[in-house]
């Protein structure tokens, strides 16, 4: 596996809906598959480009992505 912390800024595609901490979605980085959380109140859809912010354990930690 990758070391986890070379995956902090970069981007991943939403592969189960995050929404917030309530409920633990899915994100796809560089081609491997890590459960994802979101410390804001906001909502990711499926296909939705997020990155990295921080990890939590074994999930990811995501924001949302500006281009």
């Amino acid at each position: 596996a990758m070391n986890s912390n070379a995956i902090i800024g970069k981007n991943g595609i939403v592969l189960k809906e995050i929404k917030g901490t309530d409920q633990v979605g899915q994100v796809k980085v560089a081609g491997e598959v890590w459960s994802a959380i979101c410390k804001e109140k906001t909502t990711f859809k499926i296909n939705e480009t997020v990155t990295v912010d921080s990890i939590d354990g074994v999930k990811l930690v995501v924001k949302k992505y500006i281009e």
